[in-house]
């Protein structure tokens, strides 16, 4: 049996079903990404790696990764969850990479002999490299995801991002380590919807503040602060559509 070792990609599930069809993923040999993210978003991610000459594997979760089912107390769940993912991903021993940064701990418990990472670690990683052609991007405001600034200590990773585009971040109040929630984190708007409102339009009302278009590398913090009237743009999408054309890894 050949194990893959190239990068795979796992991606989580959106919060309103989306089919289980991989989006630019041909199961080209490479890394494997998993995350709660529409089509749009993930065919804007595997355009990131391919522009860096990154060959990823695309793996769609069927249903949760385990983390929310976490959340929420239903353990027995989530073990059953990360023990259909560990199956997915049995054949493989390169690097998996998580769209979604509340997949991340689902994923290393699940797979405790695989490295780990966040997409956009990796990301950043690639374009101080020189590998991700990316430019002409405009100021934008960021907002930290909670899982991956606070848990995951990852706030410098998307920053360097933004900074390779030209799009140097705009601080709002409540960033990096000190994120302020949007609403949607860990679980918290299927349990106490109401007070989830409230917190989102708070975080609303900082981002709006600064003047710039928003940002963020996390799904449900984005759909949940666009619930509340704000535009916001995924991260990928947005430096996917700042790659410049005619360059591209060595």
């Amino acid at each position: 049996v050949r194990r893959r070792r190239s990068p795979e990609v796992v991606q989580g599930r959106a919060a309103a079903a989306l089919g289980d069809h991989p989006v630019g993923a041909d199961t080209r040999g490479g890394q494997q990404t998993v995350g709660r993210d529409e089509p749009a978003v993930l065919a804007a991610a595997d355009r990131l790696l391919a522009a860096a000459g990154v060959r990823a594997d695309w793996v769609i979760p069927q249903g949760c990764c385990g983390a929310t089912l976490h959340d929420l107390g239903a353990a027995a769940a989530a073990h059953e969850r990360q023990s259909a993912l560990q199956s997915r991903l049995a054949d493989g021993d390169g690097p998996v990479l998580a769209t979604d940064p509340h997949c991340l701990s689902a994923l290393r418990a699940a797979l405790v002999d695989r490295p780990v990472d966040a997409l956009v670690a990796h990301l950043a990683d690639l374009a101080e490299r020189g590998r991700l052609p990316l430019g002409g991007a405009p100021t934008v405001a960021y907002h930290d995801p909670c899982v991956l600034a606070r848990d995951e200590h990852v706030w410098a990773a998307p920053r360097r991002l933004l900074a390779v585009a030209g799009a140097g971040p705009a601080e709002p109040e409540g960033s990096g380590g000190t994120t302020v929630c949007s609403g949607a984190g860990m679980a918290f708007d299927l349990v106490d919807p109401t007070t989830a409102s409230a917190v989102a339009a708070r975080r609303a009302g900082q981002l709006a503040a600064v003047g710039a278009p928003v940002v963020t590398a996390c799904a449900r913090a984005r759909q949940r602060l666009e619930a509340g009237g704000l535009p916001v743009q995924d991260l990928f999408g947005f430096l996917a559509s700042h790659l410049v054309a005619g360059q591209g890894a060595s």
